[in-house]
């Protein structure tokens, strides 16, 4: 029995290893080719990079449940249905802020400070609307 339960936690470590795979290469190769065309061709550029965001987030969570079936998330009915409001989440894992972007198409995210200063990262953060946790 530890036997099969040994290879199960390996399975799903490699799956686990694809699905950040697909998160990080989709964040550092993909969605900038596709930010730079809403940047210069829209006139909501932060509306459009938002929803490229939103989509990439939605994809990462339907391919997590695809892939690793034993993943459950569990999200109050009142939460999908909340409009125009002020969420605050808790981070009790690194899955939290993504999950509430992957709910929301539109959406205005504060984010740390810190954040901003990171070269390119800062940049994109600026341009998709999100906002400084302190001036």
């Amino acid at each position: 029995m530890a036997f099969i339960r040994f290879f199960q936690l390996i399975g799903d470590f490699c799956l686990m290893l694809i699905v950040w795979g697909y998160f990080l290469f989709g964040f550092l190769f993909i969605l900038p080719f596709l930010f730079i065309p809403c940047y210069l061709f829209t006139k909501n550029s932060a509306g459009a990079i938002q929803k490229l965001f939103y989509l990439h987030m939605k994809f990462f969570f339907y391919l997590a449940g695809r892939l690793i079936p034993r993943t459950t998330y569990k999200i109050d009915p009142e939460v999908r249905a909340l409009r125009s409001s002020v969420i605050v989440c808790n981070h009790l894992s690194y899955l939290d802020p993504i999950l509430l972007v992957s709910l929301f198409p539109r959406q205005t995210t504060i984010i740390k400070k810190t954040f901003f200063r990171v070269p390119v990262f800062g940049w994109f953060m600026k341009k998709a609307g999100y906002v400084s946790s302190s001036p």
